[in-house]
């Protein structure tokens, strides 16, 4: 087994609901959205999980290319994930993201 930490930026990558607005919310839909990443849900998290504001930068298509090709990289679903590092902020001025920001950087050990 080797160890992989997995930076995830996903507040700009896949969308949290509005509702998420505590920090602990928006773990626990990055964490989920992770799970079905790994179960090979990718589609599923496309359609319910992806903002529209990604959705607006990148087409469905090379969502679910990217999202297989490093499903592939790391061998298989990830085991023993802890939580490295998480952040919020309002916006993120580099993206031109205007909203909530959740941040989280997991390590996890892949197969």
């Amino acid at each position: 087994m080797s160890k992989f930490i997995l930076p995830f930026l996903l507040s700009l990558v896949l969308g949290f609901p509005a509702a998420a607005a505590e920090l602990d919310d928006a773990r626990a839909a990055a964490v989920s959205i992770l799970q079905k990443l790994e179960q090979g849900k990718r589609k599923e998290v496309w359609k319910s999980d992806v903002s529209d504001w990604f959705k607006q930068r990148m087409t469905e298509d090379a969502f679910l290319a990217n999202t297989t090709v490093v499903n592939a990289q790391l061998g298989g679903a990830g085991t023993g994930r802890k939580l490295i590092q998480q952040n919020q902020a309002d916006g993120n001025a580099m993206s031109g993201y205007k909203g909530a920001v959740y941040s989280f950087m997991f390590g996890t050990t892949f197969p």
